[in-house]
C-alpha cells in the first residue's frame, strides 16, 4: 500500500514493539531506500516509529 500510494512519510504511533529492525522498516516501506527513527515502548507507554 505504501508503494502504491507513493507515501513520503509513515508514522506508526503507539506501537507496543520494543525492538525494530532495519529489515522490518524496509518491508513496511516496500523498499530498502528509506530512513527511520524509533522510540521503543516502555511499560504501559507505547513507542513511536517514523519512516521516510
Amino acid at each position: 500500500m505504501v508503494r502504491e500510494q507513493k507515501v513520503d512519510f509513515l508514522a506508526l504511533q503507539e506501537t507496543k514493539m520494543e525492538v525494530i529492525t532495519e529489515e522490518f522498516c524496509q518491508s513496511l516501506w516496500g523498499s530498502v531506500d528509506c530512513c527511520w527513527a524509533f522510540i521503543p515502548s516502555e511499560g504501559a507507554s507505547g513507542g513511536i516509529l517514523s519512516i521516510w
